[in-house]
């Protein structure tokens, strides 16, 4: 399966990707953003206890990254109590595909809203503010 969105080595999952990897993602009890555009105009795609629906762009939901991990073995701090989890910027990240080196948050690391106006992915305020957290470790709201 080809993961992830374009070089980014951290992304929000695709709904084909959750599909995917749903047996392997450890259950969370909040609602998570996904990168699919929305069926409707100004709608983003988000996953909501095991089913994925759309919601308005500037809703606060939870930001649960995906991870692109071969590029970044110096940055992670391997866990030595499980084999199939590690550290990035101080949060807990469990390994959903070992072959291709993906991981997921196992918790939010944050609570954001997806765009003010649009629902792509590309362009979104959300896909900027996870690009600035990988390099920085800090999210910053506005």
């Amino acid at each position: 399966m080809d993961i992830g969105y374009k070089d980014d080595d951290l992304f929000l999952l695709a709904i084909k990707e959750y599909e995917h990897y749903k047996n392997k993602i450890p259950p969370e009890n909040c609602e998570w953003w996904l990168r699919n555009f929305g069926p409707r105009q100004n709608r983003a795609v988000f996953h909501c206890y095991g089913y994925v629906v759309d919601v308005v762009v500037s809703v606060f939901i939870a930001v649960r990254p995906a991870l692109k991990y071969s590029n970044l073995e110096s940055q992670i701090i391997k866990s030595t109590i499980h084999k199939d989890r590690f550290l990035f910027n101080e949060f807990p990240f469990r390994i959903i595909d070992a072959d291709n080196k993906i991981a997921i948050a196992e918790v939010p690391i944050t609570f954001d809203k997806f765009d003010k106006e649009s629902n792509d992915y590309e362009t979104s305020y959300i896909r900027s503010k996870l690009l600035a957290w990988f390099k920085t470790g800090v999210w910053d709201h506005e």
